[in-house]
């Protein structure tokens, strides 16, 4: 057992001894690395419509978090491990390391929003070697009381996954993908990139590839082999691309030889690249589910689908299953699907059935519904 267990067996315990402040909420997303994600809507609509509640960020950087009537303290410091303690719900997308490197939240109710509907494997499908002891002490450490299931499908992957059971799932979408169904949303985030690029009137493509567990090297359209032959493409359909890699992925340094073809956003938050985008182009990520309110196309580029699947994070469904849009394993295969999509969009069929499968209950008011389930519960 690794030592921030242990510590966090005696953290949780300690901390279900301290009076909670019933309208103090405190909130956290990707280990205090961001202001971001579900978690941060959620946070915006408490904001708009519970000002009664007391807000809490908690940020590895609090200089730079600008969230005006918020009280922003600094993972892993006593200020605030002292909001932590003492906050009566909590609200993150990773978990517990949202707020700090051990486990504080016991009494607390502790919401966990994750950050997408999962293809490649998680938390403890991800590591199936856990057993026994060692199981129930993740179990003990790394449960919480409210999950989100925009399906039914995925609300069987939370099961697995968490070691949890419908008592604890919500049945409904995301957060973040509220903003998804406004078209003045698209609009606004269309002009804010268009602004940063330089891309007026140009088609945008958004690329948006995950990380892989076993290298951070992640295909860049910076690193294209064939250079030319997606420069003609870019200028014959007239659009740029937008990459955003995961942040624990390398990051790629623009090249001349896409002359500004390629912008790079990677501190962009996603939904608004999801909005605004025309075609998005993607690997294992989840963010093709969210995209899929948008009803555009997709193209899954899975260069390296058997070693992912097999060697590598692991995934819950062939890619047949689940694909959204056209499948592509190679360069020229990308270069052909991004000219087929931009001219046809010839998988909206396709699209059309994994939405109903897997977003079955993505609306706008699901952050209402969540904040609302919140407050029943305590």
């Amino acid at each position: 057992m690794k030592s921030y267990e242990i510590i966090s067996i005696i953290t949780y315990g300690f901390s279900k001894l301290i009076p909670k402040k019933r309208n103090r909420w405190v909130f956290g997303a990707w280990f205090g690395n961001a202001v971001s994600d579900n978690t941060k809507a959620l946070y915006d609509y408490v904001e708009k419509k519970h000002p009664e509640i007391e807000r809490v960020w908690v940020s590895s950087d609090p200089g730079n978090v600008k969230l005006p009537g918020c009280i922003v303290v600094k993972r892993n410091s006593l200020k605030g491990l002292r909001y932590t303690l003492t906050a009566r719900v909590a609200v993150m997308n990773q978990g517990f390391g949202d707020f700090s490197a051990y486990n504080f939240l016991g009494g607390a109710y502790k919401v966990q929003l994750w950050h997408g509907v999962a293809w490649k494997k998680i938390v403890r499908d991800a590591v199936p070697e856990l057993k026994g002891f060692y199981e129930k002490v993740f179990q003990l450490i790394d449960h919480y009381d409210l999950y989100i299931a925009p399906s039914k499908k995925y609300g069987r992957i939370l099961k697995s996954a968490f070691k949890t059971n419908n008592s604890h799932i919500m049945y409904t979408g995301q957060p973040r993908n509220a903003v998804l169904f406004s078209e003045e949303y698209k609009e606004k985030c269309r002009s804010e990139i268009e602004e940063l690029t330089g891309a007026n009137g140009k088609k945008l493509v958004v690329y948006m590839p995950t990380f892989r567990d076993k290298t951070s090297d992640v295909f860049s359209f910076h690193s294209l082999e064939t250079r030319d032959e997606f420069r003609l493409l870019a200028e014959k359909n007239n659009f740029v691309v937008i990459e955003k890699l995961h942040y624990k992925s390398d990051q790629h340094e623009e090249a001349d030889s896409v002359e500004r073809v390629v912008h790079g956003l990677p501190n962009m938050d996603a939904a608004k690249l999801l909005a605004a985008a025309d075609l998005l182009i993607t690997d294992y990520s989840s963010c093709f589910f969210d995209y899929l309110i948008t009803d555009r196309p997709i193209i899954h580029f899975v260069y390296d689908y058997e070693y992912y699947k097999n060697k590598d994070r692991g995934l819950y469904f062939d890619i047949d299953e689940v694909a959204a849009g056209m499948i592509c394993e190679n360069e020229n295969e990308l270069l052909g699907a991004i000219d087929e999509s931009l001219l046809h969009d010839p998988e909206k069929d396709r699209r059309h059935r994994v939405r109903k499968r897997f977003i079955t209950y993505e609306t706008e008011d699901s952050p209402k519904a969540i904040c609302n389930r919140i407050m029943e519960n305590i």
